[in-house]
């Protein structure tokens, strides 16, 4: 009943007539994700695979606090340029002591209703209580932070690479013995 496929995102898209239920996008690049599977464009083609009332869902690195929140901000404004209904979940009990936390976007053309109560059983024990934290956190991202990503002007990389090289640099003194 679950069609998954594994391929470069955007070429996809773009050559498929199918249209899916759920799209989610988990790609990673060492500690980013791929900055054209983020634009107004790429988040368009997706929508149009999508059948209608399916679901995007982005799994992506970020940061929530004032000035280290581009990536978030900007994703969202972007995916709300394309959606009606954008929604942002994060575990973000732990903020304070890490650099960038697993951010879930849940875009749809119709309103998103989580299930309730939810059934985490399935989840890995070792991550059960980092999803149903993040499941139970809706994020507001205020409209004035970020801009809108496009295939012609997307400056990401730029403006998140303080995010990652601070990542970057406690990961390894984590690693120190």
């Amino acid at each position: 009943r679950v069609n998954v496929v594994l391929a470069d995102g955007r070429p996809f898209l773009n050559a498929t007539p199918r249209r899916y239920d759920a799209i989610l996008v988990d790609a990673f690049l060492g500690d980013s994700s791929p900055s054209h599977l983020m634009t107004r464009e790429a988040f368009a083609a997706m929508r149009a695979r999508l059948q209608p009332g399916g679901v995007l869902v982005l799994n992506c690195w970020g940061n929530f606090q004032p000035g280290r929140d581009f990536l978030v901000a900007s994703v969202h404004k972007t995916l709300k340029a394309v959606f009606p209904h954008v929604r942002v979940h994060c575990d973000t009990r732990r903020q304070a002591e890490v650099h960038l936390l697993n951010v879930f976007f849940a875009a749809s053309g119709a309103p998103l209703r989580l299930r309730a109560p939810a059934d985490f059983e399935f989840v890995h024990p070792l991550c059960r209580d980092e999803v149903a934290a993040a499941f139970a956190t809706q994020i507001e991202i205020p409209p004035d932070r970020g801009r809108v990503l496009t295939d012609d002007y997307n400056p990401v990389d730029y403006h998140d690479a303080f995010n990652r090289e601070n990542e970057r640099r406690a990961l390894a003194l984590r690693m120190q013995p």
